[in-house]
């Protein structure tokens, strides 16, 4: 018998007008491990995020939306 744990990591941008999915470009900045020093990804919604643990900071990269960080 095996157990699946999942954790939701999806990110998707949606327009406000028309509520539909849009590409936004972002930054992710990853903490450091033992493993690896931190380091940031560039990324284009939507797509999956490294685990939450790792994360330090989402940033939106583009001159079309407001500069937004998380």
């Amino acid at each position: 018998l095996y157990v699946l744990a999942i954790q939701p990591r999806s990110l998707e941008m949606r327009d406000v007008d028309t509520e539909n999915p849009c590409y936004v470009p972002i930054s992710v900045a990853l903490s450091s491990t033992k493993d690896y020093k931190s380091t940031k990804l560039s990324l284009t919604t939507p797509c999956l995020l490294p685990e939450y643990e790792m994360i330090n900071q989402i940033s939106v990269r583009s001159p079309r939306y407001w500069p937004t960080r998380a």
